[in-house]
């Protein structure tokens, strides 16, 4: 269960690497007011770094 979550039930966390995002933060909101834990990363070794440190479950 990640922290903050409530009765169990845990929000899945995301990694979104997007190198040149056409309208930044957009697709981060939308999957965020999807109930994702979003986590967002430029692409390469910035993404494999926090992919390592952060876990998610969905990369």
């Amino acid at each position: 269960m990640r922290p903050g979550s409530s009765l169990g039930v845990h929000a899945c966390c995301l990694l979104l690497a997007d190198p040149d995002p056409h309208e930044p933060g957009y697709l981060s909101r939308n999957l965020a007011s999807d109930g994702f834990d979003v986590v967002e990363a430029g692409w390469s070794a910035q993404a494999l770094d926090i992919a390592e440190r952060s876990r998610p479950d969905i990369a």
